[in-house]
């Protein structure tokens, strides 16, 4: 994404819900998120996550909820 020939970025920064249960889930889908390239978790507060993306497309696709589901399977 950050290779392309011209990229065009338009950050943004806002907050992502969750429905996860436990502290650990929550501490993983942050970290998750991290680990996205493009994509940083500057905040967990409660059931929200705030989340620094590169563009709208990278935001946009961490709210699709996929990620928080694969973190929900998980028994903690």
């Amino acid at each position: 994404y950050v290779w392309k020939k011209n990229p065009s970025f338009s950050p943004i920064i806002a907050w992502i819900p969750h429905r996860l249960k436990t502290d650990a889930a929550s501490t993983i889908y942050a970290n998750s998120i991290t680990f996205t390239p493009g994509t940083v978790t500057l905040l967990l507060e409660d059931d929200q996550v705030l989340v620094h993306a590169l563009d709208k497309e990278l935001y946009d696709s961490l709210q699709s909820g996929t990620m928080e589901q694969y973190i929900s399977r998980i028994k903690l």
